[in-house]
């Protein structure tokens, strides 16, 4: 439904129309409102990379993979070669010597792959420890700038109430009432809260005669 508020904001459409000063402060809080989305806006752009980065970190780079199948093929190929020397009609103690070397043979071009998979792995976890640390960073950071937003607002609308009771106990004193009594005979006495802190009515009292009365704030 479009407002026919002429581009002012509610705050100000209601200061207009009760005749109350402009609230100049509500550019500066517009400016700050945009600064805010701006701001809000970079923090959800780094949230989101930080949480690409830290899913990328789960899964093995291609350095990792190339040399676990190297390392499979070198240990398969090995244990082909002990299961072809099993199979060989040959003397038990020269079949258990050409085992054991095949075995040492596989296990010398093992351990260069076995210290780079490790190496790989090891600087993979610091990426992920990285990447899962910016992410906590980048939910703090958002928490705490949607809380100073929620208060933002809530100053903005402890300020438009106030707003509203200065425009009442204007609009009360002007016309007046009680038996001829100007509006400067009646003196607050005290303001009376609902049970969410907000004032409902403000009780007057009228210095010459003594009455009092309540005024009603809406």
């Amino acid at each position: 439904m479009a407002n026919n508020r002429g581009g002012l904001s509610k705050r100000e459409f209601e200061a207009k129309s009760k005749g109350l000063p402009m609230p100049y402060a509500s550019k500066s809080k517009s400016s700050s409102k945009s600064s805010s989305s701006s701001g809000s806006s970079k923090l959800s752009s780094q949230l989101k990379a930080a949480q690409k980065a830290l899913e990328k970190s789960y899964s093995p780079t291609k350095e990792e993979k190339a040399a676990e199948g190297s390392l499979n093929q070198i240990v398969t190929e090995g244990t082909m070669g002990v299961n072809k020397i099993k199979a060989e009609p040959i003397a038990m103690p020269f079949q258990t010597g050409q085992i054991r070397e095949t075995e040492r043979r596989t296990e010398e071009k093992t351990v260069p792959l076995k210290l780079q998979i490790a190496t790989l792995q090891a600087r993979r976890q610091a990426s992920s420890n990285l990447a899962s640390s910016k992410l906590q960073y980048a939910k703090d950071m958002m928490a705490q700038s949607q809380k100073s937003s929620s208060l933002s607002d809530d100053d903005e609308y402890k300020s438009l109430q106030k707003d509203k009771l200065k425009a009442q106990i204007a609009k009360t004193k002007k016309s007046g009432s009680g038996g001829g009594s100007s509006a400067s005979d009646w003196v607050k006495v005290t303001t009376e809260k609902g049970p969410t802190g907000r004032v409902r009515s403000i009780v007057e009292r009228n210095k010459k005669t003594g009455e009092t009365r309540r005024v009603n704030v809406k």
